[in-house]
């Protein structure tokens, strides 16, 4: 049980320090983000940002994204998002506002944990849970970090299922952050037995930011907040700005010389390495590919994409139903890419 709970306080204490020294994080913590959900497109009509529902010109027009506060009385929610997104700021900000309405909460990053038996001990057997089985109140677990934990835990959807089955749920309320690319349909299968009832489930996307969110993080740097706008805007950098890990990226650039590079490619260039990257130390340090190496494999899936008009990428078992416009993971395959700085 110690060991587990130390790897959950390590992890706090370095997202303090982090938010303490990162005015961008900071910043993070005080935006409001929104979720859509799972294949529905967001309204980026916003010169290339969220829209923001919460503007004057958004009041007649009703928007797919949601705040967590909207998606409260859901039981179950996935909260699914790319690298760099924001997945755990904006997870801690809601646990933040579940602690201060007095509730019954436990928080664990599963990124720290290594081991089944580690998970166990620091979730399912924690003092939090056997509490609030022996209670008639609500539990609110949330759980970050699903995809570096899948890492290391190989039967950690099967040990989730088994023990999920064993609890309360009608008095659970359940969060999952998970990489996108990473969520494991199975477990979306067990979650959706175990809550059959419609509207138990939610599965959500992170949506990029507004240019409000924008707006606020350049001025927390002491960066003329229009001028920057003006030349994301120049150069069609939205894609980029409008998620923190590029954000980040971009403001830092911007900061130094009042400019980005003068023609788009250079800025997409430096903008999709920093994307290619991997930000978090612990998954850095089990990285098989350099950032260089994601670079070129990502540029042939794109040349791949826009010659071939192929909008997915299949990665099932041959005998699954490959649909029109997919192409298979295997059809990738041959041939060598170069990375030239």
């Amino acid at each position: 049980m110690a060991i587990g709970l130390i790897a959950v306080t390590k992890y706090e204490v370095a997202l303090t320090r982090a938010v303490a020294s990162d005015p961008i994080d900071a910043v993070a913590l005080r935006c409001r983000r929104f979720w859509f959900p799972r294949g529905s497109p967001a309204d980026l009509s916003d010169g290339g940002f969220l829209r923001d529902s919460e503007s004057a010109r958004s009041w007649y027009t009703r928007s797919p994204a949601a705040s967590f506060e909207e998606l409260a009385a859901t039981p179950v929610l996935v909260l699914l998002g790319e690298p760099g997104m924001g997945k755990s700021t904006a997870l801690n900000k809601e646990v933040q506002r579940v602690e201060s309405a007095a509730s019954r909460l436990l928080r664990v990053d599963l990124a720290g944990i290594g081991t089944d038996v580690l998970v166990c001990e620091t979730v399912f057997q924690s003092e939090e849970i056997s509490s609030w089985r022996h209670s008639n109140a609500r539990l609110n677990l949330f759980l970050d970090g699903l995809d570096t934990c899948l890492q290391h835990v190989k039967t950690l959807v099967a040990l989730l299922r088994e023990r999920f089955e064993k609890l309360p749920r009608d008095r659970l309320t359940l969060r999952i952050a998970c990489r996108t690319a990473d969520w494991p349909p199975d477990l979306e299968i067990a979650l959706g037995a175990l809550w059959p009832a419609e509207g138990d489930i939610g599965i959500c996307e992170l949506a990029p930011l507004r240019k409000h969110d924008v707006r606020v993080a350049a001025e927390s740097m002491g960066i003329p907040a229009d001028e920057f706008l003006s030349e994301v805007s120049r150069l069609g950098a939205a894609p980029f700005a409008s998620r923190p890990i590029t954000l980040k990226f971009m403001l830092n650039t911007f900061g130094r010389k009042r400019q980005f590079p003068s023609q788009r490619p250079g800025l997409y260039r430096q903008g999709c390495l920093a994307l290619c990257d991997e930000w978090r130390h612990d998954r850095r340090r089990s990285r098989k590919f350099s950032e260089g190496s994601r670079f070129s494999m990502a540029s042939r899936l794109a040349a791949v994409s826009v010659f071939s008009g192929r909008v997915a990428i299949c990665t099932g078992a041959h005998q699954d139903i490959m649909h029109d416009g997919d192409v298979r993971n295997d059809e990738l395959l041959g041939g060598s890419e170069r990375f030239e700085r």
